[in-house]
């Protein structure tokens, strides 16, 4: 098949997608310029095994938008870290309601996590009562 015609779908070419290389199709629209096309590409095999194979150039290119689509690293470490920050800051509210419950000072609470008394109590009075 010659790249520069439309590629068939379901055994009928589609005139409305054009093959931008060897590996990306997009949808031709009146007024749309080609580095928008290409922004809105996706990945065609221009030579489809029968039997559902993909070559390894269009299966390096399917990885590499694969890859695009996740959480880099340092945001991913982030998003963790705030979970744990979240879940250690409950715990230790619900420490704080234990020690008030149990008749606790703020001086005793504030000392314990290394702040003064009025510090402590400004930080969990209203969520310990």
């Amino acid at each position: 098949m010659d790249l520069a015609e439309p590629a068939p779908i379901g055994g009928l070419a589609d005139p409305g997608i054009e093959v931008l290389d060897d590996l990306y199709e997009a949808r031709s629209l009146p007024g749309v310029d080609l580095e928008h096309r290409a922004a809105n590409a996706r990945i065609h095999d221009p030579d489809p095994s029968p039997y559902g194979d993909a070559p390894a150039e269009v299966e390096d290119a399917m990885h590499r938008e694969w890859i695009g689509h996740l959480e880099p690293e340092l945001l991913t470490a982030v998003r963790i870290k705030a979970q744990a920050f979240s879940a250690a800051q409950a715990h230790l509210t619900e420490a704080m309601r234990a020690a008030r419950r149990d008749g606790r000072s703020w001086a005793d609470i504030g000392a314990a996590v290394g702040i003064s008394r009025q510090s402590a109590h400004e930080r969990w009075a209203q969520v310990c009562g």
